[in-house]
C-alpha cells in the first residue's frame, strides 16, 4: 500500500513521538523493537515525516519463555489487552487467539492538553537484535528486520527508511545512523 504522495509533508505529532519514546525506555532489556520505531532509532536525528517511519504502533519481539513476565509487566504499568482482526472468537463466544504468538496491548498516558494513546503490537520469536548505541534501546538486526516485509505487503515496505536500508544493504554497508534511512 502506498502513501498519499499529497501528504508526504505531513509529520507526527511531538507529544506522541515524545511520550512513546518515554514509554519504550521502561520496557525490559530483553525486549527487540521492530517496525517503524526500529527504523526510527537506527535513523540519525531528523523531522519526524510520516514518509519516513510508522509510529502508529509498536511493534516488539520477545523471547517466548519471558511471555508471561511480560504480560505482567505491561498490567503493572496501566496496559490493557485490546482484541484485534488477528483474534476470533471459538465456539464458547470467547476471544480465542489465531495467531498465538500475537497479542495487543494499550493504554492511554496523559500528555499536554490531550491523551496518547500508545499501542504496542507483542510477537513472541526469538530475533537477533542490535543496541542502538543513541538510545541504548535494542531493535531486530537491520537485514532480518528487512527480510519481514518480504513475508507480508507491509504499510512500511515502502518507507523512506526501508527503502534506504535495502539499498545500503545490498551495497554491504550497515544502514545504522546513515541519512540514507531519512532520504538524504
Amino acid at each position: 500500500m502506498k502513501r498519499d504522495p499529497a501528504r508526504a509533508g505531513d509529520e507526527w505529532d511531538e507529544n506522541r513521538i515524545v511520550t512513546v519514546h518515554y514509554e519504550l525506555l521502561k520496557l525490559p532489556d530483553y525486549a527487540v523493537l521492530s517496525g517503524g520505531w526500529a527504523w526510527h532509532y537506527m535513523s540519525p536525528p531528523h523531522r519526524e515525516s510520516k514518509l519516513l517511519h510508522d509510529h502508529k504502533d509498536v511493534d516488539i519481539l520477545i523471547p517466548v519463555v519471558r511471555a508471561q513476565e511480560f504480560a505482567a509487566f505491561f498490567k503493572s504499568d496501566g496496559y490493557a489487552k485490546i482484541w484485534t482482526k488477528y483474534d476470533r472468537f471459538s465456539t464458547s463466544g470467547r476471544p480465542e487467539k489465531k495467531y498465538k504468538e500475537f497479542y495487543r496491548v494499550e493504554k492511554h498516558v496523559p500528555c499536554a492538553l490531550t491523551n496518547v494513546k500508545v499501542q504496542i503490537d507483542v510477537f513472541l520469536q526469538d530475533v537477533p537484535f542490535v543496541t542502538v548505541a543513541s538510545c541504548n534501546l535494542k531493535v531486530v538486526e537491520p537485514k532480518i528486520l528487512l527480510s519481514f516485509y518480504s513475508i507480508k505487503q507491509c504499510t512500511t515496505d515502502d518507507c523512506t527508511a526501508v527503502l534506504g536500508a535495502r539499498k545500503l544493504l545490498a551495497k554491504g554497508l550497515n544502514p545504522i545512523g546513515r541519512r540514507e534511512l531519512i532520504g538524504e
